[in-house]
């Protein structure tokens, strides 16, 4: 093989490699998050405190349940970010409950499935059908889930 052709190669390949890397690029932490997390991961996932990354955020929101709903199947993440309570109050999802305005918190919201539970378990009534929905969860840094609830679903 001579020079020409082995020059020829090598700049070909990079060429090659740059343009799949581009087209796919892996996910960083601030996407990875948007990622579908198979069911085998988070039942492996170590939930420990404090909660400092848009990943831990979600995998603890994908764990949390409603007192009387929760999601069947997993839901798809919608976003994920940290915020002021100040803020939450202001958009009307919390009303601040015993957090001062200035703590910071993690604001995931889902969408999926949405099934609602009889809200008493010793009276047997057939539940609703599911429903499709959202619902935040709003995280603590150092306590974990603060506030579940619904909320409609943003426009696509």
């Amino acid at each position: 093989m001579n020079r020409l052709t082995l020059a020829f190669l090598i700049v070909f390949f990079s060429i090659q490699l740059i343009a799949c890397s581009a087209i796919n690029p892996q996910p960083t932490e601030d996407t990875s998050y948007l990622t579908p997390i198979p069911e085998a991961t988070r039942r492996a996932f170590k939930y420990t405190l404090p909660i400092t990354t848009k990943l831990q955020a979600v995998m603890f929101a994908l764990g949390a349940r409603g007192l009387h709903f929760g999601f069947v199947g997993t839901p798809k993440v919608i976003s994920v970010e940290e915020v002021q309570v100040s803020e939450l109050v202001k958009q009307g999802i919390s009303n601040g409950n015993d957090l001062a305005e200035d703590t910071k918190v993690w604001l995931v919201v889902l969408e999926g499935e949405i099934q609602t539970n009889p809200p008493d378990p010793l009276h047997i009534v057939t539940p609703p059908p599911p429903f499709h929905g959202c619902n935040y969860v709003i995280l603590q840094e150092s306590v974990g889930v603060k506030q579940i609830g619904g909320i409609n679903c943003p426009l696509k």
